[in-house]
């Protein structure tokens, strides 16, 4: 029992790293010995999970802090006007970037999931939030409209799951990294 105890342990161990090489320390009866090289052999021929290679930082980011915030990016006019419409879900948020700080109209149209938005200036300090923004679906021959919300002049917003500024006690004037 205490050999296939230590055996069990050292097949573990074994395989939580590549291995090139593997010599065989403790000393077993000759069935159990060559158990132990098979199983060793078999190990040596897979292939690491994960190669140092595969290891990628993201690439789009935002830490408020010391939180870090993976991004999509909303630059060109056409995501912008699309937004998070029609999407089911958000890992993490969607930056919308302008060349200048202005004040900045945001509304819900055709959006599935409730959302925070962050807005940032130039400085990276959060100048402004809007919490648990509301979806609003609107049919073609609708004649209502949804509800517009006009922020303070900011360069960046940043739209995440509802609840997020709440959450994570975000507070106006907080500077934020951005790498965009």
């Amino acid at each position: 029992m205490k050999k296939l105890l230590f055996l069990t342990l050292f097949l573990l161990l074994l395989s939580c790293q590549p291995v090139k090489e593997a010599k065989i320390v403790q000393e077993f009866d000759e069935p159990t010995r060559e158990l132990v090289e098979q199983k060793i052999s078999e190990i040596v021929e897979l292939e690491p999970v994960v190669e140092v290679e595969q290891i990628v930082e993201l690439e789009y980011y935002a830490t408020i802090n010391g939180l870090t915030i993976p991004l999509e990016l909303a630059i060109t006019r056409e995501e912008k006007e699309k937004g998070l419409m029609f999407r089911k879900e958000l890992s993490g948020g969607l930056i919308f970037v302008f060349e200048k700080e202005i004040p900045m109209y945001f509304w819900m149209k055709n959006t599935l999931i409730p959302l925070d938005i962050i807005y940032i200036d130039e400085n990276y300090r959060i100048v402004d939030f809007k919490e648990n923004f509301q979806p609003c679906n609107l049919t073609e021959s609708s004649e209502e409209t949804c509800p517009i919300h006009k922020s303070k002049p900011a360069k960046y917003a940043i739209e995440v799951n509802a609840g997020f500024v709440k959450q994570h006690n975000l507070q106006l004037n907080e500077l934020v990294e951005l790498k965009i």
